[in-house]
């Protein structure tokens, strides 16, 4: 997604997953399960199958646009040459305008290009705030039922839309963890101007005018102007209520909550528990261990109050003279073994780690440097000091 606006200090982006339906394609009906067949596979719906969100009317052919380019590159890759990447992965360069199959303005100052291939937006604003119009009206066209589900989970509401367990679980966990309120939300906003002057004032004008985009779309939708999305109605939405400030924060606190808290940490906490093995000894750093560790907090809330076996272990199948890092413990137990292995377990977390250092990029634009750790999905921006138009760009996208 391309946007171009005056100079914005901060920028809000609320980036949604993205849907696309696996494509089935073949010259030739590969020998194997009748199910694995592409006759068999063409005959599937789709729709029921994978929950497309594409609504009637609206324009298919980009649905699965990504996905074919990317099961062709499983084909080309033994003889893939560097001169035929474009041909399997999106490339946007600054600069480089989008020929655009289809162009439609929202409202005065905004301006969305759309290309042939990909269907991708370009949007082109005469000021910051229509900039934000016009990413809040893209937003909603293209991923309405998901945001309504979004901000329906940030509040821990998802049940409601969804009737499941795993939803019910889900909306559990968020009110466990944050279980905000809409003063809490609302707070979080009105907070920005205070603590950032007018950097904070300027995200707040950006971030209503994103929302009026929303809005827009939204009310365009219920008067049958464009089509609003299928998917709203598995959620058992027949008109949308209209998005507040307050809907945008739930958002982001939902998308930092699945973003910015991951798993993958058993290296490092091999590595706690042998230090506080080395430092406290076998058994009082294994208990040290056990109280900081999440798993069975003896004084935390429980949903029984009655007892039963779980996650029992045989200890007829144990080897006494193993452990789960598959070496010899020492002469003082399983801990004090973890103990003398805290230099390996440090080389093999330092090895299993992204090498974020080495994210540095060098582009016929200059160098970009992505090398902070803790970066996941990326923006690239120029300013209006550097732009060719005086007018800064940004360019980034799910």
């Amino acid at each position: 997604m391309w946007t171009r606006g005056r100079p914005v200090r901060r920028l809000l982006i609320v980036l949604a997953a993205t849907l696309a339906l696996p494509s089935a394609a073949g010259a030739q009906a590969p020998s194997g399960p009748e199910f694995l067949q592409p006759s068999f596979l063409d005959g599937i719906d789709d729709a029921q199958i994978h929950g497309t969100i594409t609504p009637p009317g609206a324009d298919t052919r980009h649905a699965t646009a990504e996905l074919r380019a990317y099961d062709s590159l499983v084909q080309a890759y033994p003889t893939l040459t560097a001169d035929r990447l474009e041909d399997f992965f999106k490339v946007r360069r600054f600069g480089q305008r989008t020929e655009g199959e289809r162009t439609y303005r929202p409202r005065a100052g905004v301006t969305v290009v759309r290309d042939g291939r990909w269907g991708e937006p370009a949007i082109y604003g005469a000021t910051d705030e229509d900039m934000a119009f016009g990413a809040g009206f893209v937003g909603a066209e293209d991923r309405l039922a998901i945001m309504e589900l979004l901000r329906a989970l940030g509040r821990a509401e998802a049940f409601e839309l969804l009737g499941t367990s795993q939803a019910w679980l889900a909306d559990a966990e968020i009110a466990r963890l944050y279980g905000y309120t809409e003063e809490e939300f609302a707070a979080m906003a009105q907070r920005l101007p205070q603590r950032y002057g007018k950097a904070g004032a300027d995200v707040l004008r950006i971030l209503d005018s994103y929302v009026a985009g929303i809005n827009e779309y939204i009310a365009l939708g219920v008067r049958g102007e464009v089509p609003l999305p299928a998917g709203l109605a598995d959620l058992g939405i027949v008109s949308p209520a209209p998005w507040k400030r307050t809907d945008v924060v739930a958002v982001v606190s939902i998308v930092r909550a699945l973003f910015g808290a991951g798993g993958g940490s058993e290296l490092a906490n091999a590595t706690i528990l042998a230090q506080l093995s080395k430092e406290l000894g076998p058994e009082v750093g294994r208990r040290a261990y056990e109280d900081l560790r999440n798993r069975d907090n003896l004084d935390g809330t429980v949903h029984t109050t009655r007892r039963f076996p779980y996650a029992l272990r045989d200890a007829a199948k144990l080897d006494p003279a193993a452990n789960v890092l598959g070496v010899t413990s020492g002469a003082d137990g399983i801990s004090g073994g973890l103990g003398e292995l805290l230099p390996q377990l440090r080389s093999l977390r330092d090895q299993a780690r992204v090498k974020h250092e080495r994210l540095k990029l060098s582009t016929p634009l200059g160098a970009l440097d992505l090398s902070r750790p803790g970066r996941m999905s990326n923006h690239l921006v120029v300013g209006a000091g550097r732009s060719a138009t005086g007018r800064p760009i940004i360019l980034g996208g799910p």
